[in-house]
């Protein structure tokens, strides 16, 4: 697969994080005031596509899409998000692992533990919104068309009003029931 396409992939799978990341948060803030097992089924799946989303792009290093098999320079790309994220290595690492072990252990596999710690995506957002705007500007160099030169930010806040409502009409709906 050319890098192109490898590109494009990249922008498609970070698209559609940002699109489960937005709603989770919108249903997230009706938590607490969910009705019966499906509106949490809902929040609860949009979490976890997001979080499968990321690992193509951050988690699974054997993955087409992961950083390290689809940019030239990973290790130049890798100090430039840690510096954009603000944080360490062993800070990325410690993030890594709680993402990719509630992936492993809870949304993969289901694996039979008491409980665990589900870990936060707003670090996976602003990585996966790094990568996104990064092969984006990379796909405008090697002469990709763009239909959209938003950043992966400018598209969340834009459609925040959406999923907002999305997740009012829905749960208010299921909660009538």
């Amino acid at each position: 697969m050319s890098q192109k396409n490898k590109f494009s992939r990249v922008r498609i799978v970070g698209k559609e994080f940002g699109i489960q990341y937005g709603c989770f948060k919108a249903f997230s803030e009706y938590y607490d005031f969910m009705e019966g097992g499906v509106p949490i089924t809902i929040t609860n799946n949009f979490f976890d596509m997001a979080l499968l989303n990321w690992v193509h792009l951050f988690g699974n290093q054997k993955d087409d899409l992961h950083f390290r098999n689809t940019l030239d320079d990973p290790e130049s790309f890798k100090e430039s998000l840690l510096s954009n994220l603000g944080i360490t290595n062993s800070g990325w690492e410690e993030n890594w692992r709680l993402l990719k072990g509630f992936r492993d252990q809870r949304v993969a596999h289901i694996d039979p533990i008491e409980s665990t710690i589900v870990p936060k995506l707003d670090l996976a957002f602003e990585s996966v919104c790094f990568y996104y705007d990064y092969v984006t500007e990379r796909l405008r160099e090697i002469g990709g068309q763009l239909l959209t030169i938003k950043s992966l930010k400018t598209e969340f806040a834009e459609n925040r009003y959406y999923y907002e409502q999305s997740a009012s009409v829905t749960i208010n709906a299921l909660n009538n029931l």
